[in-house]
């Protein structure tokens, strides 16, 4: 997962292929499609955005997907939606990013939460005691409880001056060394 190593000509064909403009913004969510994952509450913020260049990108099939689908409508043109895609693909969708996000509070280890980090994304989360060590307010990420709290925090960072998201980005992999195959 780490960015150094991802070819970024692919990525660029993966922007490419979802009609991401190179001067687009994309927030991700990589996981499954099911009710516990609460990709509704991401979804409902993206009312609330307001710059037409920041986007949406959800990863991952599931029981929930077509239902999820239903309600972009009205929005469809900032919310994208992949199904499945292979695992040594995943990489490169977290490298597609700017930041990622997941609303969910059922998960154990929050992998996909590491897995951002060490890519370097910032993570948008609602506050869980999985997240405890790995998503630090303003540091590595940032926490919401709804919806419209999530488009605020999100619009804020990505209108911050490039330096001070490159700082959250460094951050971010920081808060993971502890995980890295060589340390764990």
């Amino acid at each position: 997962f780490n960015v150094e190593n991802i070819d970024a000509e692919r990525v660029c064909q993966i922007r490419q292929s979802y009609g991401i403009k190179e001067d687009e913004k994309l927030v991700v969510y990589v996981g499954r499609i099911a009710q516990e994952k609460s990709i509704e509450i991401p979804i409902e913020g993206f009312r609330y955005v307001k710059n037409p260049k920041i986007k949406m990108m959800i990863v991952g099939g599931g029981p929930q997907l077509e239902e999820l689908k239903e309600l972009t409508v009205g929005n469809p043109h900032c919310i994208i939606f992949t199904d499945k895609v292979e695992n040594d693909e995943v990489p490169y969708y977290y490298a597609c990013a700017d930041c990622f996000v997941s609303a969910s509070l059922t998960e154990t280890q929050g992998m996909t939460f590491i897995e951002a980090l060490a890519c370097g994304l910032p993570v948008f989360a609602r506050p869980d005691e999985v997240l405890e060590n790995l998503v630090f307010e303003n540091e590595s990420g940032f926490l919401f409880d709804t919806g419209k709290e999530f488009a605020q925090k999100l619009e804020d960072y990505m209108g911050r001056a490039k330096e001070e998201q490159e700082r959250l980005h460094i951050r971010a992999k920081e808060c993971v060394k502890k995980y890295d195959a060589d340390v764990f």
